[in-house]
């Protein structure tokens, strides 16, 4: 390691501000004496000032290699906490979302596995999310030339269909687990008729509920993630019949309110989102800007507080949309794969580290 201040060769026998920045790599500092003297910067301030640049260090996208699930978009992806894997069912290899899967694959941080495929008929578009209440999966609906409405749950070996009235069929609804409540909260989605919708489900293991009509407006293709800290569902994005949208959203369990933080993401649909339970963030990953497949797909990362958003300055994944995101809780990371890059459908996987998460 080389220090470019060639007068005090250690940033920690300095008075200087020294930020390291691993990707150049090279330290950086700023004087303190005369900024401390004029602006009265304190111990709390700068202790501030090394934690986020510590933080901001720490996020690492890197591509995890091996053997897995075919190119494929639009799948049904969850993390299951009691079994630590990640768990993905369906998705669709081409753009006309027909060529679809019924294979059930598990990430378990190392490797892909195989595990089924028999339970649901294939799909795609399929809203599916961990319930850590009941320690079951939940899949919903989908599209594989039809649109469906059939609620299932994976055990971590078998996929078992509950024939119980509910959600009328759709297509690119989302879905996560509200873990205060102990439901699934479900929004919009597009209808067999083309009609995009604007309705709030939720499951409680047995049974279906609408709970609300109004709130966000009616789209679809838009992500959601539970945010565990604040006992709130967050959503961003989607599309509908006026446009892309680019609003945030939460649902309290009674109430949808829309949220307007300072900076944000650009109106955008089918990023990936998934909660950091550790960090108490929601992230988001990419997405597209235009209704044209392969127009305005988008590479950017992005992180909500509760607060406001902030686009993390850092080297990541090809843009891409029509992707999904999970967040894995024991090696603290989000866990993203495949989707759609502009021109094709991906089989990589990517996971975004607060820490060098463990291997198993």
């Amino acid at each position: 390691m080389r220090f470019r201040n060639t007068k005090e060769p250690s940033p920690f026998l300095s008075q200087r501000l020294w930020v390291y920045n691993a990707s150049v790599p090279k330290w950086t500092g700023n004087e303190l004496r005369r900024r401390r003297a004029r602006h009265g910067l304190g111990i709390a301030a700068l202790a501030a000032a090394c934690a986020g640049a510590e933080g901001q260090e720490l996020r690492r996208w890197q591509e995890r290699t091996g053997p897995g699930p075919s190119p494929r978009a639009e799948f049904g992806f969850a993390y299951d906490s009691e079994r630590q894997r990640s768990v993905l069912l369906g998705g669709s290899s081409t753009l006309n979302f027909r060529a679809v899967n019924p294979q059930t694959w598990e990430w378990d941080g190392a490797a892909w596995q195989l595990v089924s495929e028999l339970g649901p008929e294939r799909r795609c578009d399929n809203a599916m999310a961990y319930d850590s209440a009941r320690h079951l999966v939940v899949s919903f609906g989908g599209y594989n030339g039809k649109y469906m409405a059939d609620t299932w749950a994976w055990d971590g070996s078998t996929w078992n269909r509950h024939d119980v009235a509910g959600p009328q069929a759709r297509a690119d609804s989302f879905m996560a687990f509200d873990s205060r409540r102990g439901v699934m909260v479900l929004f919009g989605g597009q209808a067999a008729d083309g009609t995009i919708l604007g309705d709030t489900w939720e499951w409680n293991g047995t049974s279906w509920k609408r709970v609300a009509d109004g709130g966000p407006p009616a789209r679809w293709i838009q992500r959601m993630a539970f945010d565990d800290a604040r006992g709130v569902t967050v959503m961003f994005g989607g599309a509908s019949e006026t446009g892309v949208h680019g609003d945030t959203w939460e649902w309290d369990g009674g109430t949808w309110t829309q949220r307007t933080p300072s900076a944000s993401p650009t109106a955008r649909y089918g990023p990936a989102m998934a909660y950091d339970a550790d960090r108490k963030v929601t992230v988001l990953f990419g997405g597209q800007s235009n209704f044209a497949f392969g127009s305005g797909v988008l590479g950017d990362t992005w992180e909500w507080d509760g607060e406001n958003w902030r686009r993390l300055e850092i080297d990541g994944p090809d843009a891409r949309t029509f992707v999904k995101m999970v967040y894995d809780r024991r090696r603290k990371a989000c866990v993203m794969f495949g989707g759609y890059d502009g021109k094709q459908a991906r089989a990589d996987t990517w996971e975004l580290a607060s820490a060098k998460p463990s291997r198993p």
